[in-house]
């Protein structure tokens, strides 16, 4: 995914995110000219649903268009946020925000379809916002049960070790709306959980890679199928979909995807494939060529499977 020629010291995964840039950059980015979504924010009624790690930032920035904003969550207590929706709340509104983790079915979002109004995750209103300020900008994602932090770091390392001005984000702490409105970068790189998929349907993404899955999160989405579906969804937003075929449940619903797939595996590549060839990781996907060393089995610390399967997908 984040090909370069320059790919051998893309292990520094303990590389700190920046964050807390200026949102003044947002006007140096283009946000001070007409644009029809940003500038439809200023006095309108919006809902965020969440007033936590997403819901923070994603508040800051509909403010900072001039929204008026109903933050909603029955979680986090503060003067300024409800626990609950009255008839009042809905008048006007249009649109709401809504953080990862809140399910389709409940009953405070229930209560916003109901009335009509449009649902969006915090990565959909990053990309409405980036096709707007940012169009040139290229998103790039993954996600998995286990590993994605690790896996996205290095993307991020291999793309800036490559030149490329690019920004880690998403399910990492640093959210898609801080990415696009402070970074300034070239690219972004997003880790998505089945929770951030659940809701998003808008943005749209080069390519895409889907470590692994296992059991996990099943109490949210009701059962495994359902959990694996979630994943899968990021395909459905992606030109190019990487796989990867040494994971038991992938190795069969990944052949289910209508994209492009390029397949992931520990062992000898096939065509169209990167693999493991003699402690060497091969590339015989992406070349013009047979074949094309991307880097030693060495330089992955630790060289355990996963992380090696990680650092494939991220090249």
């Amino acid at each position: 995914m984040g090909r370069g020629h320059n790919c051998y010291s893309l292990l520094d995964c303990g590389r700190a995110l920046r964050c807390c840039r200026s949102w003044t950059l947002l006007c140096s980015m283009g946000g001070c000219v007409s644009q029809s979504f940003i500038d439809s924010l200023s006095g309108a009624r919006c809902i965020l649903f969440g007033a936590g790690i997403t819901g923070a930032p994603t508040l800051k920035f509909l403010k900072s268009r001039g929204a008026i904003v109903i933050s909603v969550d029955e979680k986090v207590i503060g003067p300024e946020i409800k626990s609950e929706l009255k008839a009042e709340d809905l008048v006007g509104v249009k649109l709401a925000v809504v953080s990862p983790g809140w399910r389709v079915d409940h009953p405070l979002i229930k209560v916003a379809l109901r009335a009509g109004i449009e649902i969006i995750s915090e990565i959909d209103l990053a990309w409405r916002v980036k096709e707007q300020i940012a169009p040139n900008q290229r998103w790039i994602a993954l996600t998995g049960t286990n590993g994605k932090t690790t896996a996205i770091q290095m993307l991020e390392s291999m793309l800036i070790q490559s030149g490329i001005k690019a920004k880690a984000c998403g399910n990492l702490g640093y959210t898609a709306i801080e990415a696009v409105v402070e970074s300034g970068s070239d690219i972004l790189a997003l880790e998505l959980s089945s929770f951030q998929l659940e809701w998003s349907k808008l943005a749209h993404f080069e390519s895409v890679a889907i470590l692994n899955v296992a059991q996990d999160h099943i109490d949210w989405h009701g059962s495994f199928e359902n959990y694996l579906d979630a994943k899968l969804k990021i395909a459905d937003l992606a030109d190019l979909v990487i796989v990867n075929r040494d994971d038991q449940y992938l190795a069969e619903s990944g052949k289910r995807l209508s994209k492009k797939i390029i397949w992931i595996s520990l062992q000898v590549p096939g065509k169209n494939e990167i693999g493991l060839v003699e402690n060497i990781i091969v590339d015989r996907a992406f070349i013009n060529g047979d074949a094309e060393a991307l880097f030693e089995l060495g330089d992955v610390t630790p060289s355990v499977g996963h992380n090696v399967s990680n650092a494939m997908a991220a090249a």
